[in-house]
């Protein structure tokens, strides 16, 4: 893809002190904040002292949910696999789907804010982008009951401009490093389970998605990833506060509207991934079910 790469991930401790007193104020008023948030020092001193330098540790992300027809299946292999992920849900889907981003919380998940819908912040002005980040906030805190940390840009988009003012709101970007192509459709699960094996290093930042229509295939990857990672001694775990991470899919932001259309998969842009799947209205979970997660293959082409 054309463009140069994008790199971003802001320290918790400068997000932090770069949030106004009067936002802090509004936030610990209005909801319970990330415990990150409440205490980032002590925070960021604990996660530093549990991931060592050359750890190999994986962090697996998932965006666009959440879906009930996906994210089930996907949280049933991370808890069979004993597994933490970060998940980076939609705002409208949180309202759609509470009691699965509570499921996601419950389960010892992370979960950052997608926006409200997936529209890219590239093209909204400021005042639209901090109500949509705001509004993304309010509905991810009453369906989990926590306001979340971090902010991922849907299609990674960013400026430099959009990056300070979601600081202020208290909010690091992150984004990844590993890009699973899962958002790609008609990419098949080994397509999937080849394009993480080959990219994968230590403190990498795995990007899948769990609410897209492929997103079958996310969930019949995910246990081939995790064991065949595991056997070259990898651990998995939440995003940490003091992530600096860049981004493997990139275009500039000066891109035009189309071709930014053609490289950000409009998870829920006015329909809903699940309903685009299966032909029903927006908002209403399929009916049908999907698909069992096969056995791990013994090998694949490298």
């Amino acid at each position: 893809m054309a463009g140069g790469v994008f790199l971003t991930g802001v320290s918790l401790a400068l997000a932090a002190a770069a949030m106004p007193a009067r936002a802090a104020s509004r936030q610990a008023a209005d909801c319970a904040l990330h415990p990150a948030m409440a205490a980032p020092a002590a925070a960021a001193a604990a996660v530093k002292a549990k991931a060592a330098p050359g750890d190999k540790v994986l962090y697996l992300t998932f965006d666009d949910g959440p879906s009930p027809r996906y994210t089930p299946l996907i949280l049933d292999v991370l808890k069979r696999e004993h597994v933490r992920a970060t998940f980076f849900v939609l705002g409208e889907r949180s309202t759609w789907y509470p009691w699965l981003v509570r499921r996601e919380r419950a389960e010892g998940h992370e979960i950052g804010n997608h926006g409200y819908v997936h529209r890219l912040i590239t093209e909204e002005p400021e005042a639209q982008m901090v109500a949509d980040v705001r509004r993304a906030d309010a509905a991810i805190r009453r369906a989990s009951g926590i306001l979340p940390l971090y902010f991922r840009p849907p299609g990674g988009a960013v400026t430099p401009q959009a990056r300070r003012v979601l600081n202020r709101l208290g909010h690091p970007i992150a984004l990844w490093s590993v890009d699973s192509q899962d958002w790609r459709p008609g990419t098949s699960t080994m397509a999937i389970v080849r394009a993480v094996m080959r990219d994968a290093r230590p403190g990498a930042v795995v990007l899948f998605h769990d609410g897209v229509s492929n997103s079958r295939r996310t969930a019949e990857a995910l246990p081939v990833i995790i064991r065949h990672l595991r056997a070259r001694g990898y651990r998995f775990d939440v995003l940490p506060i003091h992530l600096h991470v860049g981004v493997v899919r990139s275009f500039p932001c000066a891109a035009s509207p189309a071709r930014l259309g053609q490289l950000v998969r409009p998870a829920a842009r006015g329909r809903d991934a699940d309903a685009e799947a299966s032909g029903t209205s927006a908002g209403t979970p399929a009916k049908s079910k999907a698909p069992p997660i096969p056995a791990a293959p013994q090998a694949w082409s490298e």
